[in-house]
């Protein structure tokens, strides 16, 4: 990272000098005996070109510092990819009653970029009815407002929790495979 922050900056020196000089040719008047002086607005010209520059340059660095930040740990660029996982968690959820009873998924804090996958079966093996997911618990005791999930299917959520999704099954007894992925142990 370090290699590439000089190279752009000599990259944008490089591309001021050639402003610089560039307006220097054009701007200059013929050099006499007497007078070899720039005029007042040449000289501005000059100095504008050079704090633009400057900007440019800052303004490019805290862009990569933040694209940096952005891409997790060890300063490089994370392209748009979260930081790996360290661990998951995984867990059962199941519904003693059927609907329209319905359950809502234990506190589980989904991390950023990380999704819930929620898979249909049960400790015993596969569900025999459908499983339905929601965002209330009035909606997951119906079947308009929820989605169904048939037996062994998975359905994954980015969201930042998973007490946000509430399940309910058409027979009694099943229920849901919970795993997220988890930073930080």
């Amino acid at each position: 990272m370090a290699g590439e922050d000089k190279a752009m900056t000599v990259a944008a020196v490089g591309s001021t000098i050639s402003a610089i000089a560039a307006a220097i040719l054009l701007a200059r008047k013929p050099v006499s005996a007497a007078a070899s002086e720039f005029p007042p607005e040449v000289l501005e010209i000059l100095s504008a070109i050079a704090q633009g520059e400057a900007t440019t340059i800052e303004q490019m660095q805290q862009i990569i510092n933040f694209l940096a930040q952005q891409g997790g740990g060890g300063g490089e660029l994370g392209l748009g990819y979260p930081p790996n996982a360290t661990g998951i968690s995984a867990f059962f959820v199941n519904c003693p009653l059927a609907q329209p009873n319905a359950y809502n998924l234990p506190s589980l804090e989904i991390p950023r970029g990380m999704r819930v996958t929620l898979l249909a079966r049960n400790p015993v093996g596969v569900n025999a009815g459908i499983i339905y997911v929601a965002k209330s618990q009035v909606d997951a005791g119906g079947n308009t407002q929820s989605y169904p999930l048939p037996a062994n299917a998975t359905i994954s959520y980015t969201i930042t929790n998973s007490n946000l999704i509430w399940i309910g099954a058409t027979v009694a007894g099943e229920g849901v495979y919970v795993t997220v992925e988890q930073m930080g142990g």
